[in-house]
């Protein structure tokens, strides 16, 4: 079976219609719930339709730039592109203890998770991605998941011969989780004294870049964390998606309150050579497809039920041209 392939098997919208996807994966529930909503009930200005001032913290860029114009508003947040290296991101942003409030006691994401036909497609990538792991690093090592969530990818390790393996999360749900699995987690970030003195061959982010106020100091901190030649596996929403493309500010990927930071190779493999790192491999998964014929055919991208009549579009033209949903990097830390 070839790398294509092996991605396909994960992707929701080739496996199933969109539509069944988005409804046997338990996303239709999960966006009823609509965790936006609840958000601005709790910290919006109904008068200016933003976030209220006493929630938010401001940031600069990942470049260090202030030069910044707004793409558009949602959910009262304001996503705004750097003028200088182009990177995408939320600013103001929830307050890290606003944020961290609220997050903990999530648990409408982990229904998701939990899923069963999310929790088959979540192991495909998760073996998808040790693999990709264990191509370039020879020995299974000391690994960390930072935002291990619901502890797939420490299950899928662990499966593995991945023995010496632990992770970070905040969520009490998660940890609760991790508790009943065996899991050694962390209710703490990567600067907690816990983690003084340790180091690891392999550092996992899957999804969690792009919740972090500061990314670039997120890296620089993997790095401190990774012994000369490790490894850092990251997989982000792909900024320059086709999906994201088409839809813009109706994307499912621009939330506000937790989505704030959005890279594409460029970026990400600028960030990571800056902390001194060697970018190793890049690619794009799960291509969405199903997605983008839905809005193509005029309706819902994410609950329509469009014809497979655009035979042009295919995941290995998605893939090719790394616009598919979300970017997977590997980079081994320099000696």
């Amino acid at each position: 079976m070839d790398r294509l392939e092996k991605k396909n098997r994960f992707d929701g919208s080739l496996r199933f219609t969109a539509k069944d996807f988005f409804k046997l994966s338990g996303r239709e529930k999960q966006a009823g719930l609509r965790e936006e909503e609840k958000i601005f009930g709790h910290f919006g200005d109904p008068e200016t339709y933003l976030i209220k001032e006493e929630y938010l913290t401001y940031r600069s860029c990942v470049c260090g730039d202030n030069c910044a114009s707004l793409l558009f508003v949602k959910h009262g947040f304001r996503f705004i592109v750097c003028g200088r290296c182009g990177f995408l991101y939320v600013n103001p942003i929830l307050k890290n203890e606003t944020y961290l409030e609220f997050y903990k006691n999530e648990e409408s994401w982990f229904e998701v998770l939990q899923n069963p036909v999310q929790v088959e497609l979540d192991n495909l990538k998760f073996s998808y991605g040790l693999e990709i792991i264990e191509r370039y690093l020879k020995r299974r090592g000391k690994l960390l998941d930072i935002g291990c969530g619901n502890c797939g990818f420490l299950d899928a390790a662990r499966k593995k011969g991945w023995n010496n393996s632990s992770g970070t999360e905040y969520n009490l749900k998660a940890l609760e989780i991790a508790k009943a699995k065996g899991h050694v987690v962390i209710n703490a970030g990567i600067n907690d004294p816990y983690f003084s003195g340790k180091t690891f061959d392999v550092i996992t982010l899957w999804e969690v870049l792009e919740h972090v106020p500061d990314p670039r100091a997120e890296i620089h901190d993997v790095s401190a964390l990774l012994n000369p030649g490790g490894s850092v596996f990251i997989l982000v929403p792909n900024r320059d998606s086709l999906i994201n493309r088409m839809l813009r500010e109706k994307s499912g990927s621009f939330t506000g309150h937790c989505h704030i930071n959005f890279f594409n190779a460029k970026i990400l493999g600028a960030l990571l050579k800056e902390a001194g790192f060697s970018v190793l491999h890049v690619e794009t998964v799960i291509s969405e497809l199903g997605n983008v014929r839905n809005y193509l055919d005029y309706g819902d991208a994410y609950a329509g039920a469009a014809k497979n009549d655009l035979a042009f579009l295919t995941p290995a033209l998605i893939h090719d041209n790394l616009l598919g949903c979300k970017l997977l990097v590997l980079a081994r830390k320099n000696t």
